[in-house]
């Protein structure tokens, strides 16, 4: 009966120590101007407008990215 109540309460822990890991995993993602900012070595402002598309789902990552910024005329020339 010990040996019971000590594997459940294991077994609690294990999930409970898996959940804590999935919600980490989110917490620490970086925003996506940041992301392409670092990638092209540019800064570009957090309120522009973008469309990002990422086809690397596969084992191999495979796929590719697409990202589409629109800035402002007044924007444009400060860039």
């Amino acid at each position: 009966m010990i040996k019971v109540r000590s594997m459940k309460k294991q077994l609690k822990y294990i999930f409970l120590f898996l959940i804590f890991i999935c919600l980490l995993t989110g917490c620490f993602s970086q925003a996506l101007y940041k992301k392409i900012s670092a990638t092209l070595g540019i800064k570009i402002p957090a309120n522009v407008k973008i469309e990002y598309e990422d086809t690397h789902g596969g084992f191999h990552g495979d796929g590719e990215t697409f990202a589409k910024i629109q800035f402002t005329h007044i924007r444009l020339k400060k860039f």
